[in-house]
This record gives structure tokens, C-alpha cells and sequence, in this order.
């Protein structure tokens, strides 16, 4: 789940603002998963954590690394 979030959905998310961008991206995840529509709320809630800090990570790498490369400029 992770990976996914790091690699396809940070591509178009940065940030998670909202509930409803929240849902919007556990939606996201759940259907590129194939997550039974019955068992999708469980899901979400087992996994919204995973999603939320996989984006922070992402993010605030991507934070240090550009001021790695200003720095070094």
C-alpha cells in the first residue's frame, strides 16, 4: 500500500487537506487494490494511517532533497 501511495497517487496528491480528500484517496487505493465493495469501510480504516503517512514521507523527502540541492548550490 505504501509503495502504491508513494509512487502513483503522490503523483497527484500532495497534500490531504480534508475528509473528503481523504476519502478520495483511500478510494483511489482501494479500487487499484480490487477491494470488495462489502469490505471497503474496514479497509479504509485498517489501512488510512498507511496512506496518510506514506504521503508525509513522501512529501517531506521530497522537502529535503530540494534543500539538500539549493544548499549545495
Amino acid at each position: 500500500v505504501r509503495k502504491y501511495v508513494k509512487e502513483s497517487l503522490w503523483k497527484w496528491c500532495k497534500f490531504i487537506t480534508s475528509a473528503e480528500t481523504m476519502e478520495h484517496c483511500m478510494t483511489e487505493v482501494a479500487t487499484h487494490f480490487s477491494i470488495a465493495r462489502e469490505k471497503r469501510e474496514h479497509w479504509k480504516s485498517t489501512y488510512a494511517h498507511s496512506v496518510r503517512d506514506a504521503l508525509n514521507n513522501c512529501r517531506n523527502n521530497t522537502a529535503q532533497d530540494l534543500k539538500k540541492e539549493l544548499a549545495g548550490k
